[in-house]
C-alpha cells in the first residue's frame, strides 16, 4: 500500500525490500551482470536487491529509461550505478566506445 505525503507517493519501509528469495546471484541478475560486478556486490554485502533495485536494474540493463522516486536509503544510487558499471565492463570487453548517459 502506498501512502501520500506532500503530493508524492511513498512506499512504507516494509515495501522497500524485494522478495527475500531474490538475490543478486539469482536470475535475472546472474544472467546479465558481469561476474566481477557480482563479486563486488557480494564483497560489499549486497546480497538482496531492494525493491527499487529489483525493478530498475533489469530495465536499465535493457537500455530503457527509468525515473525512480523512493525514500532515502532505498537503494536508488545502486539501482542506477550497477547498470552503468555493467555498460562500462561490456564496452571494455568489446573494445567499443559505447556511451552511457547517467
Amino acid at each position: 500500500m502506498l501512502t501520500r505525503s506532500s503530493s508524492a507517493l511513498l512506499a512504507p519501509p516494509s515495501q522497500t525490500l524485494s522478495s527475500p528469495d531474490l538475490t543478486f546471484s539469482s536470475p535475472p541478475f546472474n544472467n546479465t551482470l558481469d561476474p566481477r560486478l557480482l563479486l563486488s556486490l557480494a564483497d560489499q554485502s549486497f546480497a538482496h536487491p531492494t525493491l527499487v533495485q529489483a525493478k530498475a536494474i533489469p530495465l536499465l540493463l535493457e537500455g530503457k529509461d527509468v525515473l525512480a522516486r523512493a525514500r532515502t536509503g532505498s537503494g536508488k544510487t545502486a539501482a542506477y550505478c550497477v547498470p552503468a558499471v555493467q555498460r562500462v565492463l561490456d564496452a571494455k570487453a568489446v573494445g567499443s566506445s559505447s556511451s552511457c548517459m547517467v
